[in-house]
């Protein structure tokens, strides 16, 4: 059954236009920077890749897109009560929901960032040893992780609102400007409590500077947000220059994103009946 759900969700996003549009403006970003990078600023795909971040946020988008009115939409066109009179639990319908999102949105992202990487490559002539691209795709498949994360965030506000537009609006509400608030605010604030105390924000201080060390307050705050995890982690794995050093530790990441997970999934499955 949770096999006819993801057949059924899949052809259904392949028929949304915005899954049309986003698509191609993430191929779009992805190859231009990829030729900005080799060409005009003389970067590795390494290189690329750890400072495209903005451009992966096409796929927090992407899934976001894909996700908001995953059960607001047939709860509003009916659908969703005949789904539900079939021999088929609100788990199973969550599950298959879930996962053609997750596969459909992955497929795309593993695709194109790919193409663009060995695209960067070729323009480039920078060709990386194994161990770099070793690097590069534990990132790459660390990013699908942040896809479950906001799959089953906007999924929530799915089954918590009777309008596609309100469910929408509030989650890019959250994802553009709380969730970033949230979790920038206390590093901010800890920042400026260190002007004037011998601390340097940057990971190459200079003689007589000390490097900042974030309080574990500090840390719960910005582990809030998954886009902060997978930042932080393309600084370490791919040795990105961060404006003030590492905040989280890969395992601090990879549990902060489990617990992200852990908490949005399953209130998800509760209310996808109601």
């Amino acid at each position: 059954m949770i096999l006819d759900i993801i057949r059924k969700e899949i052809k259904e996003i392949i028929k949304t236009r915005r899954l049309l549009v986003i698509g191609i403006l993430y191929t779009v970003a992805i190859i231009a920077w990829a030729v900005v990078s080799g060409h005009l600023l003389e970067r590795g795909p390494n290189e690329m890749i750890s400072s495209n971040l903005f451009i992966l946020m096409f796929v927090s988008l992407l899934t976001l897109i894909l996700a908001y009115d995953t059960i607001v939409g047939e709860r509003s066109r009916g659908s969703l009560s005949l789904v539900f009179s079939k021999p088929v639990g609100r788990v199973q319908i969550f599950a298959g929901k879930f996962l053609s999102i997750f596969l459909f949105s992955g497929v795309i992202f593993l695709v194109v960032s790919s193409f663009g990487y060995w695209l960067n490559a070729v323009i480039s002539g920078e060709f990386p040893s194994g161990t770099e691209v070793a690097a590069a795709y534990k990132l790459i498949f660390t990013v699908l992780l942040v896809i479950v994360c906001w799959i089953s965030f906007a999924m929530l506000f799915s089954t918590l609102f009777k309008s596609s537009a309100i469910s929408l609006v509030t989650t890019l509400i959250l994802w553009i400007m709380v969730l970033p608030l949230v979790s920038q605010i206390p590093v901010a604030i800890h920042l400026m409590g260190q002007v004037g105390q011998g601390v340097h924000p940057g990971p190459q201080f200079e003689p007589g500077f000390e490097e900042v060390v974030f309080p574990g307050w500090v840390k719960a705050f910005y582990a809030v947000n998954p886009d902060n995890c997978i930042s932080q982690l393309s600084g370490i794995l791919l040795s990105g220059i961060s404006p003030f050093g590492p905040i989280l530790a890969i395992w601090q990441c990879i549990l902060a994103m489990f617990i992200f997970l852990g908490v949005f999934s399953p209130l998800a499955s509760c209310f996808s009946a109601g």
